[in-house]
């Protein structure tokens, strides 16, 4: 671990002409840990790569041919439920067929069930983003958002947002936006898989030369 000197992450996500602001808001919700990198003389890389196939593909291909110093990392929705005491590698098997066995448990990890998870986490971010007429009460209340289903959390943004200036949540449009207002701490609460991923970054962080 001490000869890492550069951390890549290969996210799910970003449409043609999207995949900037996405990186910038990743980058922005991960702060506490770019700011770690910084201070290590860390490279820290968020890459979007769009459909969830081409991030699998674009992963395992720098994999195989990562300097001695990268450390790759796989981030993509979970797409539904995580079963209780499984991992992500296994996860992804059972879901996508995706043979990651040769890859370490540490760098594989999940949006679950997807980003909109994350970003209905913060309420108070997504009342500061969309203004007046934004309706709080449509959220998920929940403590554990992860056991909510991708479509609630959907039709909830939706809901919660369409009366505003701003127009219903948009992924393209407002997604990128939206991670850089959110509260990491708030996320890591409800999300544990957010936590999970921060927890490693920071353990890779800090064990790198």
């Amino acid at each position: 671990m001490s000869a890492v000197s550069e951390v890549k992450i290969f996210m799910e996500g970003g449409g043609l002409g999207n995949r900037r602001d996405l990186r910038r808001g990743m980058v922005a919700f991960l702060r506490p840990l770019t700011e770690a990198a910084r201070k290590r003389s860390l490279r820290f890389r968020v890459v979007p790569c769009g459909a969830r196939t081409e991030t699998y593909e674009r992963f395992l291909n720098d994999v195989n041919g990562a300097g001695s110093g990268e450390m790759c990392i796989l981030l993509v929705d979970a797409e539904g439920s995580v079963d209780v005491g499984r991992l992500p590698r296994a996860h992804l098997w059972k879901t996508d067929r995706w043979d990651l066995r040769k890859t370490c448990e540490e760098t594989i990890h999940l949006m679950a069930q997807s980003m909109e998870t994350w970003i209905v986490a913060d309420p108070e971010a997504l009342a500061a983003y969309y203004g007046r007429d934004f309706n709080v009460a449509k959220l998920p209340r929940r403590a554990n958002l992860e056991d909510e289903p991708k479509e609630q959390v959907l039709k909830a943004l939706n809901e919660a947002t369409r009366r505003t200036r701003m127009g219903a949540y948009h992924k393209i449009k407002h997604g990128g936006a939206v991670l850089r207002q959110l509260n990491p701490a708030r996320v890591q609460a409800r999300c544990q898989h957010c936590k999970r991923l921060f927890e490693e970054l920071a353990r890779i962080i800090a064990a790198a030369c």
